[in-house]
């Protein structure tokens, strides 16, 4: 008998909660519609495709050198670079930390997950992908530069002086360039780069949808363990020129 009456109120709050989950799963993929409209409204526009400076978006592999290679194309070009600059500009114009931004501009915790409000505050993961979005097209379409990281292939999907590249390397570089520039312990070091991969492959995915190590997202995808990162930075500015001579 107990069980009999026990049975109508536990089946309501398992109903209860079954219809909360669905609930949150169907607000995050709104979420995520959202997310995908914005980042990517207007880059079809004819103004934005006929624009004749260049922009380099480098996606890269922790260790692989890929943020160096974009310095230095940046030098070699005398253009702008972009990485932790844009945490500066996020910090001025939103009033976060930079501290803040640094810690939650590239991943998304659990919790963070059933906050989907916008616009309500800078709170959460989301809300600040979007301001990075503005930031990062409006200084696409002010002059040219090299932008690291952030899903910026993305963000500026469409544009056609917009030249995307994927850096990577083998491991065995990987672990050395992090030993010797990042003081890595040696011991440590590849699970420390695997970590930081999957997080930014975590990240790419959730916004994009795609997969960050695919190819096929890029223009162009370089081993600087085969070419070094000098030569590295060289081919590319040897594509940027030939892509802004195409352009004009």
């Amino acid at each position: 008998m107990k069980g009999f009456l026990y049975s109508g109120p536990f089946a309501d709050g398992l109903a209860f909660i079954i219809a909360v989950i669905l609930l949150i799963i169907e607000i995050k993929h709104l979420g995520k519609a959202k997310i995908h409209s914005e980042a990517l409204e207007d880059d079809t526009s004819e103004d934005n495709k006929l624009d004749k400076h260049m922009i380099i978006t480098i996606s890269r592999e922790y260790g692989s050198g890929g943020r160096y290679v974009g310095r230095l194309i940046a030098d070699k070009l005398g253009i702008k670079f972009y990485d932790k600059e844009i945490i500066t500009k996020l910090a001025e114009r939103t009033g976060l930390s930079e501290q803040y931004i640094e810690s939650n501009e590239q991943k998304k915790e659990l919790l963070a997950n059933l906050n989907n409000g916008y616009y309500f505050g800078l709170n959460n993961s989301d809300e600040l992908f979007l301001e990075e979005t503005k930031l990062i097209k409006e200084l696409a379409s002010k002059e040219s530069c090299v932008i690291i990281g952030r899903c910026a292939d993305f963000m500026l999907k469409g544009r056609k002086n917009v030249l995307k590249v994927f850096i990577y390397s083998n491991m065995e570089d990987k672990i050395n360039r992090a030993t010797t520039y990042y003081e890595l312990d040696k011991e440590k070091a590849q699970k420390e780069i695997s970590r930081i991969d999957k997080l930014r492959a975590n990240h790419y995915k959730y916004y994009t949808e795609k997969e960050w190590n695919d190819h096929s997202n890029y223009d162009i995808c370089i081993n600087t363990a085969t070419l070094g990162v000098e030569k590295t930075a060289e081919l590319v500015c040897d594509m940027v020129k030939q892509k802004e001579a195409i352009l004009k």
